[in-house]
């Protein structure tokens, strides 16, 4: 997932995981090898360099500036996610979300019109979320919006590899 974003960063970007859990996302970045200035947080942390914070309520000002906002957040809060996102990224957003976010009468109202339609790279895989392998019925798609989109330019549909 985050390969889509190998193009998008650069040596010394601060990529923040907004909702790190056990750190995958962090992990799979440093393992690209691009060189990002990694801070994660999360509510619960489960993982290695995770500080315990609240997205949606910290002060930014301790984040320090924030290039690109990574996570997969929790479903039921993710357009709020996203809207918190939106204000804290200098460069963009990239979120592990369920396709179907895409869909919906209030973001097609309210979302869109103001940050925009997202780049979206659909995994072809469901992935999973729990120690046994084991998937949920929904299809997902890493949604990437871009802060500094040309005005010409259209979002980008992308269907991963296997």
């Amino acid at each position: 997932c985050v390969e889509t974003l190998r193009n998008r960063i650069s040596f010394g970007t601060h990529v923040f995981d907004s909702c790190a859990g056990d750190g995958v996302f962090g992990d799979a970045l440093l393992a690209m090898g691009v060189g990002v200035r990694l801070s994660e947080i999360d509510i619960e942390p489960l993982g290695h360099s995770v500080v315990r914070d609240d997205f949606l309520v910290g002060d930014p000002a301790r984040w320090g500036n924030v290039d690109w906002v990574v996570g997969n957040p929790p479903y039921l809060h993710a357009e709020v996610f996203v809207r918190r996102a939106w204000e804290v990224a200098d460069s963009g957003v990239a979120f592990l979300l369920r396709l179907g976010f895409l869909a919906g009468q209030g973001r097609s109202r309210a979302l869109y019109p103001t940050i925009g339609v997202p780049d979206l790279y659909v995994l072809p895989r469901r992935p999973s979320f729990t120690p046994d392998g084991k998937t949920d019925a929904a299809d997902y798609a890493w949604f990437v919006w871009p802060k500094h989109r040309k005005s010409n330019e259209l979002p980008l549909l992308e269907i991963l590899s296997p």
